[in-house]
């Protein structure tokens, strides 16, 4: 793939953290939504470490597996529905503490909710990013001009921190290694930052940093697979490019998505020397970064529906999308893995879908219109007491994006 190409997709994955324009902050509203047909399952406890690991539960998962320990119920219902005011181009950053309650950044401020779905307080943040959880008591909330806040969980500010002077995007603080690692873009050069410790260039285009265990960082950045030892020193690149965030199996190994002009978009495995263990390609747009599960297999959105493969290359299954993509890109959009095995994912229609072993269990409406161009999809994360929560989807026209939750 020619690595301009590369950088610009890179570009879309750090605006997936960022924001570009403020708004005044408004209201938030919460919704009550009449989908509560038929009985529900109590879900069940949750397994392994609080808060259970989900995309978009930064700082929970570093490796960025979205796998989660939690499971929902087996016939979830949409229950309620927080409305929040959008910056130009940015869903709602989304995390969730061990008691199930939401903390968002969205247009200028971090809201932390109850479960319920009620505000529990908003802290004004100028150009926020992105905001994460740190330890049992600190909120992090990262901005696009270098600034780093840490709220406690009842709102009240701890202290700011300049990480670096003059940026103009950033992404969502991820949490390792009781540190803090941000993606920054300043003039025509991206910076991986670990706050209390080092700053290092990383050449053109940079996504949200990936941890490993032993603390080196991944990114997928326009010069290459970039590696940073946990000092902050640069690694030898691999002659790789990655169009979303790396994401690190259990055995350390990456999992990335590429595209070639031949083969289209495809899954590759890969070794720390840069050799591939596998791959699988499709000639079907794959618009965001696999989910993978503790024995290796990769759960794939793409255009045409989602697909699972082992870490062989093997097809395991795949579920062909019903609906028609508006643009041959986003149909299947962002996913997670829950601790029984259902992998929970957004569409653009717009719907969210329970699919177990390659069969879907249910499929159930969220809120907002149809994707259209301009706008970008929701993402999904399942709370450690087995809600789902759905962010958008949302046009930067409207300048709301909407939460549903699920249970």
């Amino acid at each position: 793939m020619n690595p301009l190409l590369a950088c610009a997709a890179i570009l879309v994955a750090i605006i997936e953290g960022c924001s570009r324009t403020t708004l005044p902050i408004e209201e938030v509203e919460t919704a009550s939504v009449e989908d509560d047909a038929g009985s529900v399952e109590t879900a069940a406890p949750p397994r392994g470490p609080i808060p259970g690991d989900a995309w978009l539960q930064v700082g929970h998962d570093a490796r960025h597996t979205a796998r989660s320990t939690a499971s929902p119920a087996r016939n979830p219902r949409r229950r309620h529905t927080i409305a929040v005011a959008l910056d130009e181009w940015l869903i709602p950053v989304l995390v969730i503490d061990e008691l199930s309650r939401p903390y968002v950044a969205s247009a200028d401020s971090v809201r932390a909710f109850d479960s319920s779905g009620a505000i529990r307080w908003t802290r004004e943040v100028p150009k926020v990013a992105g905001v994460a959880l740190m330890g049992e008591r600190t909120v992090i909330a990262t901005t696009r001009d270098g600034l780093l806040y840490r709220f406690d969980r009842d709102g009240r500010e701890l202290g700011s921190v300049v990480v670096r002077t003059g940026t103009h995007n950033a992404s969502a603080p991820v949490i390792a290694h009781d540190n803090v690692f941000v993606t920054y873009h300043q003039d025509t050069e991206w910076y991986v930052c670990a706050a209390d410790s080092w700053c290092t260039a990383v050449g053109r285009g940079a996504s949200l940093p990936t941890i490993a265990p032993d603390g080196t960082v991944w990114v997928a950045a326009g010069d290459g697979l970039t590696r940073l030892s946990a000092k902050g020193e640069l690694l030898p690149r691999l002659h790789h490019f990655p169009l979303h965030a790396v994401v690190l199996a259990d055995d350390g190994t990456p999992r990335i998505v590429v595209e070639d002009s031949s083969r289209g978009y495809g899954v590759v495995g890969i070794r720390e020397d840069g050799e591939r263990t596998f791959e699988f390609f499709l000639h079907k747009v794959i618009a965001q970064p696999p989910v993978v599960a503790a024995d290796g297999v990769a759960y794939v959105p793409s255009a045409g529906g989602p697909f699972a493969v082992r870490s062989d290359g093997t097809l395991v299954w795949t579920v062909e999308a019903k609906t028609r993509p508006s643009r041959d890109f986003h149909a299947w959009e962002w996913m997670a893995l829950a601790g029984d095995g259902t992998l929970i994912v957004t569409d653009e229609t717009p719907a969210l879908h329970g699919v177990l072993d390659g069969r879907v269990l249910y499929t159930l409406p969220r809120s907002g219109a149809p994707l259209e161009a301009g706008a970008y999809n929701g993402r999904v994360a399942i709370a450690p007491d087995g809600t789902i929560y759905a962010t958008g989807p949302a046009s930067w026209k409207d300048r709301v994006a909407y939460i549903d939750v699920y249970w």
